[in-house]
Parts: structure tokens; C-alpha cells; sequence
């Protein structure tokens, strides 16, 4: 694969209660050191690639499947005999990213400052003050990243749309053409791989200008401006793109961004972490606007767009299954009001014109009224419902009693949350505390909402897990509770179909480790030796899911890893695709780099033989393309210095192992 850093199509200058993304499909990592970061780090050692192809998957040739599986799960599935043909033919698997978590490039090609700039740049506001400015270098690294998907078999990539990056000002006074011209590149070399764009509008960054000049989701104004940014976002991409999503999770950038102020703008009433806010209104307020907003552009997109581009529009939610505690009419009661307030909020007014009822009767006078008008353009707007999903939760009937005068968006709900009972948990724990590995869940939240609002077509637009990592390198690099993560929630998915539930695709959260919001750069450490470099996690082959790479056990090829394993050659390898050999190092003419390769590669079978790992990816097909991407460093120099393009060209002349 070509994992150039060169774009073919130069745009200007050009020659992330959230979840870690320690779920990412390929991990990018900066740097050679192994990380953590606010006390825990994470590890994204097996690619979703590898897991949903793994657990779908006939053993290949000459490999033990065994060997990739964990013992006998406690909630026993049909997982591992999941095939392809579980899922309908035209079913989507694809992985998902949002802009500001992995573009970096915050202040080129002419893009404008968003709230999250904002908010991350404010002192306090996120882990070690880190911002998502460099991202994981998207924006300059696209063509990277769209041979990696290509090689990984994937259907679908799920990405966003920068709104300050058509819109620097976040008016539409001008269009920067600079973001159109980026995205157009990135859309045509998903196209031409094959590869279906789905495209985001909005993943939480909005321009500042709008939060500084109207308070913006707390406007209706947003709700217009944001239909007229869609509008120009149809009309220049809209002959290829035929998969829009108007939002993606709305109750968190309402909620979070104006409730508990953990997100931008940063809004709530607690005044130690905020001077403005009101955690009682604002989250209501913004989510109506938002609702507008999201109404707003789908009606332009039907009346504009839809006949000649033939696409489809709809939005992602987000929510936990609500399981009852106990089988009683009451745990039921809660279960059910907790799924209204959390999708329902958003949900009913697509389907039905309005908010649920509990929440008319909960809220009052809090909850915003839809004009007539406001109804009709609201109902049916939605072709399609997006669904993030990550764990459960059991639910019982809150003994606290309500402070009409105090409450916020939970309190408003009258529910308790629990993640175990009587010191058993309601599923395995991932790395983060609040995500428990429960795959029923996913199923009965499908059929909820399938009942609920009558069959309607949808596609998982997220779910992953996480790890922690401190873990051992050997589990790290034997990912097996991810394989099972995967095989488990898929089975759970695919049963869902045959129950009647119309899922379309699924996207696993996230085709690489980013800037993760409040919480950071999992698997970064707080370092100035800074890099960008993508490797991937491989396993075994995808059976008959008809992909090409056989052979494969789960290995996650990292520079140090490499340097660990043959650190006693004399003359050890840096696994580094992001090296750019065309503008700093052309490999394929430094004969003296490509020399070593398989003397290191052989010393890498042996070292990991001494080990006992079972590691046959050393020998597969795809290692000839990770390799062709290698370089002969030396590596204590390559670890004790900031690998910047400078220092690695510096490197490279003074060792006389290329001419730059």
C-alpha cells in the first residue's frame, strides 16, 4: 500500500460523558514511546478490521483459529459461528472518524476557530491542556489513510465536515474554497477505491463567530445558518455523496456542551466551572435549535438536492439500552422514560411532530413548544436513524426527591443508573468505567426501536471498546477481548435483523486513535517528541467475507515494538509508514534501506518464536507493503529526538543513508 504523505491534489498550502478513542480501528500513535495519559492510557491493538472480519471469518489456511479466540464468553452467542451471510447482502461495514478529532491542521487552508478550539485552549478545560490542533494530521494525510481503508477491506468511511472549514466565520459571508477543494480530494479518493463516503455536517465544532455573536445553539439563528452551510455542503459534494447525517449526537452537545459544561461551549450552572449557563433550561433550548437545524437542511436537501443526486439524510442519536433493574412494573416505568428522554428527546419529534409525553409532563414549561409549521417540517425528516452505541445501564426509580427549581436533564428523568448488581456487574468492564461489554443491549435497543417508530431503516454509526494501557504486550498484541467485543455485538446485531429490524451498515468507532474531547490523546504521551504514524492491528484472514489477506494473527506493528523485539541487531528497523519516502526519503531508490529488510525480518520470526507468540503476520503478504514503507535508523536516535520531517531528513543525511 502507498502510505504517501503527498496529496495528489493540493489545497493550498497543502503540497475529537465521550468515549476514549482507544476504540480506534488503526491506532495512531505519536512518538516511539509507550503512552498514558491522565493516570490510564489506551491501547488500540486490534484494528476493528481485524475484529469484525476476524469473528466473521472461517479459520484460513495453516492457522488455529483457537488461537484468536478467548474461552467460552459468560453470555454465550451464536458469535462464533457469525458468517457474512448472517448479515443481508448489501449490508455496510464501515469505520468512523469526526473532524476535529483527527484533521489537525487548525489553522491552515483557511479554516476558521470552532468552539472546540476554544474550549481546549482554555486552561483546565481538558486533560494535560491538550487540543485537537495537529488531530492525528488528516487533513495533510488523507491519501494515507484512504489506502489504509482500502487495504483493510472497508465498505464505508464515516467522516465530518468542518463547518468553520467552509465557513471560516460560520455565516456563509464567503465559502473557503480551500475546504471545499480538501474535501472534494478526500471524497474522489474514497470514490475512486471504492470506498462510500458517509458524511457528517455537524460532530460538536462549531464556529466560534456563531457562539460569540448569537450564543449559538441557544439561537434560532444557529438553526439558519447552519441550513444555509448545508446547502453549500450539498451543492458541492452532493453529486457524490449519497449518505448525509445532519448531527451526530445532539443530546451530548446539548447536555454536555450546556448542562454539565464538561463539553464546548462549556456552558452550566455550576458557576466554579462556568461564569454563564443554566443547566435547568439551556440543554433543551439547544437541542429545539438544534432540531430545528437539522429540519431545516433536510428540507433543502428534499427540495434542492434529492430528485438529481439521489441520496439519502438522516441523523445519529446516541443512548445507552436502559435495562430494569427488577421485573416490576416500576423498574419497567423507569427503563422506559429513561429511553425517552434520551432518544425519544430527539427521535419523536422526527417521527411523530412532537417531544415524548413524559417530558411534557417532567419539564413543563422548560421544554420548548414547535410551531405548527415547526411540527410539519420536523416529521418524517429523518430517511434514516444513525445510532451510536456503546454499553447498558440498570435502571430503577430514582428515591431522590426533585427540586422543580434545581433539576437539569437528569435529575429530570427520576431515574438511578447502575452498572452492577450485589457486586456483579452488568457485563465485562472495558477501560473505561462506564462501559460494560453487554451485546444484548445493542439488540434490544434495535428493537426498540424498530417497535417505536415503525421499522425504520438504520445503520450503527458507531460502537467500539476500549483498553487499557497499562495490559501486558503480550494481550496487548493477542486482542482477544476486542475479537470478542466484535463477535458478540455483532451476533447481537445480526439477530436483530432476523427479528425484524431494518439495519442497514455498521460502522465500528474508530478507524484511528484521536483527539478525544475532554479527555485527550488516548495512547499519547504528554510529550514534544511528537509524530503522527499510523500501524495497523491484523488478524486472521475474513473467511467469506471474501477479503484477501490470509494468515494473520493479531499483531500490532509499532516501531518500538520492532525495536523491542530485534534491539540487539546491529542494525535494527523503524516499522514507520509515516515517514514519507517521497518527500523526505524515497525508499524504493535507497537500495542500502531496502537491503535490510528481510535480515530484520528475519530477526523479528525468531525473537518472537523465542517468545512463543504466535505472530504469523511476519509471514503474510501485507507485511512486503509494511515494509516497503521501513527505513534503517538508528534507533536510539530515532527515540531521543523529536521525529519532525527536519530532524528525520537531518537524520537521514548525516547517517548517508539518502539524499534528500
Amino acid at each position: 500500500m502507498s502510505l504517501s504523505r503527498a496529496l495528489s491534489c493540493h489545497v493550498g498550502k497543502m503540497t475529537q460523558a465521550c468515549r476514549p478513542t482507544g476504540f480506534s480501528v488503526l491506532k495512531a500513535f505519536e512518538g516511539f514511546q509507550l503512552p498514558s495519559f491522565c493516570g490510564w492510557g489506551w491501547w488500540v491493538v486490534l484494528a476493528s478490521f481485524v475484529c469484525l472480519r476476524a469473528c466473521c471469518a472461517m479459520a484460513p489456511p495453516n492457522l488455529d483459529s483457537s488461537s484468536l479466540l478467548p474461552p467460552t464468553p459468560q453470555h454465550q452467542s451464536p458469535a462464533s459461528t457469525l458468517r457474512r451471510s448472517d448479515f443481508p447482502q448489501d449490508f455496510v461495514f464501515g469505520v468512523a472518524t469526526s473532524a476535529y478529532q483527527v484533521e489537525g491542521a487548525a489553522c491552515d487552508g483557511g479554516r476558521g476557530p470552532s468552539i472546540w478550539d476554544t474550549f481546549s485552549h482554555t486552561p483546565g478545560k481538558t486533560a494535560d491542556g491538550k487540543n485537537g490542533d495537529k488531530g492525528v494530521d488528516q487533513y495533510y494525510r488523507f491519501q494515507e489513510d484512504v489506502d489504509l481503508l482500502v487495504n483493510l477491506g472497508w465498505d464505508a468511511y464515516r467522516f465530518s465536515i468542518s463547518w468553520s472549514r467552509i465557513f471560516p466565520d460560520g455565516l456563509g459571508v464567503s465559502v473557503n474554497e480551500e475546504g471545499i477543494r480538501y474535501y472534494d480530494c478526500l471524497i474522489n479518493g474514497l470514490l475512486e477505491k471504492g470506498i462510500q463516503p458517509y458524511v457528517t455536517l455537524f460532530h460538536w465544532d462549531l464556529p466560534q463567530r456563531l457562539q460569540d455573536d448569537v450564543e449559538g445553539w441557544l439561537s434560532s439563528d444557529t438553526a439558519k445558518y447552519f441550513a444555509k452551510y448545508a446547502d453549500t455542503c450539498f451543492a458541492a459534494f452532493g453529486d457524490r455523496v449519497k449518505f448525509w447525517i445532519t448531527l451526530n449526537e445532539p443530546l451530548q452537545f446539548a447536555y454536555s456542551g450546556h448542562g454539565t459544561g464538561e463539553h464546548a461551549p462549556g456552558r452550566c450552572s455550576d458557576r466554579s466551572w462556568s461564569p454563564v449557563g443554566d443547566s435547568h433550561t439551556e440543554p433543551y433550548i439547544a437541542a429545539h435549535n438544534a432540531l430545528l437545524a437539522h429540519a431545516a437542511a433536510v428540507d433543502i436537501y428534499n427540495k434542492k438536492y434529492k430528485a438529481e443526486q439521489g441520496g439519502v439524510i438522516g441523523i445519529t442519536i446516541d443512548g445507552e439500552w436502559a435495562e430494569p433493574l427488577a421485573d416490576t412494573d416500576a423498574d419497567r416505568d423507569a427503563s422506559q422514560r429513561r429511553m425517552e428522554f434520551q432518544i425519544g428527546w430527539f427521535l419523536d419529534p422526527l417521527f411523530f411532530g412532537d417531544y415524548p409525553t413524559v417530558m411534557r409532563e417532567e419539564v413543563g414549561d422548560r421544554l420548548p413548544r414547535f410551531t405548527k409549521d415547526e411540527a410539519v417540517l420536523l416529521q418524517g425528516s429523518s430517511d434514516f436513524i444513525g445510532v451510536n452505541h456503546y454499553s447498558t445501564r440498570y435502571v430503577t426509580p430514582s428515591t431522590k426527591e426533585k427540586d422543580p427549581n434545581q433539576c437539569d436533564h437528569f435529575d429530570d428523568q427520576r431515574v438511578t443508573t447502575l452498572y452492577e448488581v450485589d457486586g456483579k456487574p452488568i457485563g465485562e468492564r472495558a477501560a473505561s468505567e462506564w462501559l460494560y461489554i453487554v451485546p444484548w443491549g445493542l439488540k434490544k435497543e434495535l428493537l426498540w426501536l424498530s417497535e417505536r417508530y415503525n421499522k425504520p431503516t438504520i445503520y450503527i454509526t458507531e460502537n467500539g471498546m476500549d483498553q487499557e494501557d497499562s495490559d501486558p504486550l503480550e494481550e496487548q498484541l493477542n486482542d482477544k477481548l476486542r475479537i470478542r467485543f466484535y463477535q458478540e455485538y455483532l451476533s447481537a446485531v445480526a439477530s436483530a435483523i432476523r427479528e425484524g429490524a431494518d439495519v442497514r451498515g455498521y460502522f465500528a468507532w474508530s478507524f484511528l486513535d484521536n483527539f478525544e474531547w475532554e479527555h485527550q490523546l488516548p495512547g499519547f504521551p504528554p510529550s514534544s517528541n511528537r509524530r503522527m504514524s499510523r500501524a495497523a492491528s491484523l488478524t486472521s484472514g475474513w473467511g467469506d467475507f471474501g477479503l484477501s489477506f490470509n494468515n494473520m494473527a493479531a499483531l500490532f506493528i509499532t516501531p518500538r515494538f520492532i525495536l523491542a523485539i530485534i534491539k540487539n541487531e546491529k542494525n535494527p528497523i523503524v516499522y514507520s509508514s509515516s515517514i514519507n519516502m517521497d518527500g523526505v526519503c524515497n525508499l524504493q531508490r535507497n537500495e542500502r534501506a531496502l537491503s535490510g529488510v528481510d535480515d530484520n525480518l528475519e530477526a523479528a520470526r525468531i525473537a518472537i518464536k523465542s517468545r512463543n507468540w504466535d505472530c504469523p503476520i511476519l509471514d503474510a503478504p501485507i507485511m512486503k507493503d509494511i515494509v516497503k514503507l521501513a527505513i534503517a535508523w538508528d534507533g536510539a536516535y530515532m527515540l531521543d529526538r523529536e521525529l519532525s520531517v527536519g530532524n528525520v531528513v537531518a537524520c537521514a543525511e548525516s547517517h548517508g543513508r539518502c539524499k534528500v
